[in-house]
């Protein structure tokens, strides 16, 4: 699979000569989107010190934690397999920048309102570290 990101004209040049190269005798699908920015390294290191936190505040383990803040605070995906529809929720490595933002501005909130707590940003944890 090659995935090309139009920056500009050169970029737009190579995408028609990669398509100009396919064998049209084969079956090709070819998805044209917006590019979305994926979520940092250090978003995910802040949702991650976020989860080791909260884990500790709530007595569970990382991992539980993680999953549980993932069911609270992440839009559901309904997934259809053999006939039955199944709620499943998205790996934070799949978020652009803007939803794992909205997503840790919901983790936020609800540690202050449910805990008082006022979770570290990034720089903190670096200190930290």
């Amino acid at each position: 699979m090659t995935t090309i990101i139009l920056r500009g004209e050169v970029q737009r040049r190579f995408a028609h000569e990669q398509i100009d190269k396919l064998n049209i005798e084969k079956l090709w699908q070819i998805d044209i989107k917006p590019y979305k920015k994926p979520r940092t390294l250090d978003q995910n290191a802040l949702f991650h010190g976020w989860c080791k936190i909260l884990a500790t505040e709530t007595g569970n383990d990382f991992e539980d934690t993680k999953e549980a803040l993932k069911a609270m605070f992440l839009p559901p995906r309904y997934v259809e397999i053999d006939g039955k529809v199944i709620e499943v929720r998205r790996s934070t490595a799949k978020l652009d920048t803007k939803d794992m933002a909205e997503f840790c501005t919901r983790i936020q909130a609800w540690a202050a309102s449910e805990f008082g707590l006022t979770l570290p940003t990034r720089d903190d944890l670096r200190e930290v570290a």
